[in-house]
């Protein structure tokens, strides 16, 4: 506040009186100085400084024209904070702030603009599945809207490690078990997988009609699903022969109790279907159980693979990959260090459409801006 003086005089060189008035000071918009908005989850910080204390308030909405203000803080500061809350994911808002001062003078900023991010999503496939007690089930999340597509994984029962592998319980009867992986960008989102555990099938007390086995070429049988399908027990005394060489007995012989495993091998076989025979022979009573073996090709595994040139004058050493399913935009690192100008992405699931794009790395360890973007579609 400036302090001015009044001088009264009717006539030249006479002076009359004189009287003091307080001149305002305008802090008008010049005075507003470092506007500054960090935004967080659905709101955002709002600071600013004044060059005299004044009260805060920041307006804000969809356009210049505002429509929204936040509450008014009446105490006289020249460091002001305000937090606007509320906001819209993935939406852009205009905002300015006001002050006004102990003589009611009112300062107001120039329009700023603050973009709310699209908020972040997480799906996890399969959604819902059946396992055998203590199976495995591999479980894959995908993170939406975030670089950070990093999440932690729990479940109700069982376990399940840092890579999203489901172990079941052991169940004596139906279980139901929810699986959850919660962003680490935002440990407010999650997604959830309903698995069904199921008891393991009993083993049998006597010779059973047939057995069935199937098995993947190029891969042996799970031990577990050796468990569920090769393990049956005859009460007897027997001897035990096989008319196959790929159906193994773990005896030819035994004495009542007595377990004998049946074990097919499918190493070196084509897909198809095979038939074989258990012959046991026991008490003058001989027993043919058939065997039915089920070998299935290796189902087919996608991968897109990707290749980019670069310039005669490039310092770049190594490159990093990056990969969204949104075109544009929220970009995750794929790979990093890569050492040629050539990248296969073997993490892709089928029905699906990626968008990649590669960015440089010279040997100081700056990146470069980013290529342009190549879509992929997953059939």
């Amino acid at each position: 506040m400036v302090l001015g003086v009044k001088i009264f005089s009717d006539v030249p060189g006479r002076v009359l009186g004189c009287s003091f008035y307080k001149a305002p000071v305008n802090i008008g918009i010049h005075v507003v100085s470092g506007v500054n908005v960090s935004p967080s989850g659905s709101g955002a910080s709002v600071t600013w400084n004044t060059a005299v204390p004044a009260d805060s308030q920041v307006e804000y909405g969809p356009t210049n024209a505002y429509g929204d203000t936040t509450a008014l803080a009446v105490a006289g500061v020249t460091a002001h904070t305000a937090a606007v809350s509320g906001l819209l994911a993935g939406t852009t808002y205009h905002f300015r702030v006001r002050s006004r001062d102990s003589d009611a003078v009112l300062a107001l900023s120039t329009d700023h603009i603050l973009t709310v991010a699209a908020a972040v999503s997480v799906s996890i496939s399969p959604s819902n599945a059946t396992v055998v007690s203590s199976a495995t089930q591999q479980l894959m999340a995908l993170v939406s809207n975030t670089q950070n597509a990093a999440v932690t994984w729990s479940a109700t029962a069982g376990t399940v490690n840092s890579s999203g592998l489901f172990t079941a319980p052991t169940a004596s009867s139906p279980t139901s078990v929810t699986v959850t992986a919660t962003s680490l960008a935002d440990t407010s989102k999650s997604s959830s997988a309903t698995l069904t555990v199921n008891p393991a099938p009993s083993v049998l007390a006597v010779s059973p009609a047939s057995l069935s086995f199937s098995g993947q070429v190029a891969h042996p049988i799970p031990r577990r699903q050796r468990e569920h399908h090769e393990h049956r027990v005859w009460i007897l005394t027997f001897t035990g022969v096989s008319d196959q060489p790929w159906l193994v007995l773990s005896a030819g012989s035994g004495t009542a109790p007595s377990t004998l495993q049946v074990s097919p091998s499918i190493s070196g076989m084509k897909a198809g279907t095979y038939t074989g025979h258990v012959t046991l022979m026991g008490g003058g009573v001989t027993k043919s159980v058939t065997v039915a073996l089920t070998v299935t090709a290796p189902p087919v595994l996608h991968s897109v693979s990707l290749s980019w040139k670069v310039t005669t004058v490039s310092t770049a050493v190594k490159y990093n990959m990056y990969r969204s399913t949104i075109s544009g935009g929220y970009y995750a690192l794929l790979s990093n260090a890569i050492a040629g100008v050539t990248y296969s992405d073997q993490s892709v699931q089928p029905t699906t459409t990626y968008y990649y794009v590669v960015a440089a790395v010279d040997s100081q360890g700056r990146e470069s801006g980013r290529s342009n973007e190549i879509g992929a579609v997953v059939p």
